[in-house]
């Protein structure tokens, strides 16, 4: 029989949604702005590599995500495992009944964003030691 590993995603939600978040500056708010109107370039921003992570992991997660949000998701995060958290994120709100749209997101990060500190603690929150690749948030924990 297989171990449980000890993750409760819904305490990880609701730390990610608590974090200390540091608010949206110029730059990020037209980048927002131009995510949620589509005044992206399309070619170019489907070229970045946090663009195609994005997009691999939405649909191996099985989450139904706006385009818009797509895009700001891959923007917003410098690394992969950032993109994982706020995806893992929607997902479990998804679970719950809550569209991964952009609509819902501000409404959660309406003060703005976990800031760098705040990502790095959580990403630690979600490491396991018995899990095949070290993080939670890799197992299929929404089935």
């Amino acid at each position: 029989m297989e171990e449980q590993m000890e993750f409760d995603i819904d305490d990880w939600c609701d730390a990610f949604k608590k974090a200390k978040q540091a608010p949206m500056d110029d730059e990020l708010s037209r980048v927002f702005i131009a995510c949620m109107t589509g005044g992206v370039n399309r070619e170019l921003i489907e070229k970045q590599f946090l663009y195609q992570v994005v997009v691999k992991r939405a649909e191996a997660l099985e989450l139904e995500i706006e385009q818009s949000l797509i895009d700001f998701i891959a923007l917003l995060c410098k690394t992969p495992g950032e993109s994982t958290m706020y995806l893992a994120f929607l997902k479990n709100q998804a679970v719950k009944g809550i569209r991964a749209n952009s609509e819902n997101f501000v409404f959660v990060f309406q003060d703005g964003f976990p800031d760098q500190e705040e990502l790095s603690l959580l990403w630690d929150m979600q490491k396991l030691k018995d899990a095949p690749l070290g993080n939670a948030l890799d197992v299929n924990w929404w089935v």
